[in-house]
């Protein structure tokens, strides 16, 4: 409702531009107050600037990484994609369930992964140059296979 566009809002039976805007800017207001206390619980659990300001996560999911423990850029780029996403494990012959710290926010593999990486190059752990040879060399291969 608070990003959707005002024609769409108009186009139901009985609504007015002001009612239109009226409907937009309080969905924007509850918006707004759901990341305000979810970066103040945040930071209140630890979080540190770090994480804060790097691009891709939410205050829902600062507060979420902070309830499990995950409070630094350091310990972000740690995470395996799936401890993020989620995934299957097998435990004594048995698929298992792992649930991801961000999987309820549906979080996929492959975002989970690109989050990962980025952080883990902002940090100077992985020198972009190389992966992009990695990746050339990869392709190379495949091509040879074909």
């Amino acid at each position: 409702m608070a990003y959707v566009d005002l024609d769409e809002l108009l186009s139901i039976e009985g609504v007015d531009d002001a009612t239109a805007s009226e409907l937009q800017a309080r969905a924007r207001d509850v918006i707004e107050e759901q990341n305000r206390k979810a970066l103040e619980n945040a930071r209140a659990l630890g979080v540190e600037d770090s994480l804060v300001g790097f691009e891709g996560l939410t205050p829902q999911m600062l507060e979420a990484l902070a309830q499990d423990g995950v409070k630094t850029l350091e310990d972000f780029a740690t995470c395996a994609d799936w401890e993020l996403a989620g995934g299957w494990t097998t435990v004594n012959g048995q698929r298992v369930k792992d649930d991801g710290i961000l999987e309820k926010f549906d979080m996929s593999l492959e975002e989970a992964q690109h989050l990962v990486m980025t952080a883990r190059i902002q940090l100077g752990w992985v020198d972009p140059a190389e992966l992009e040879a990695e990746a050339e060399d990869g392709a190379e291969d495949e091509e040879a296979e074909a």
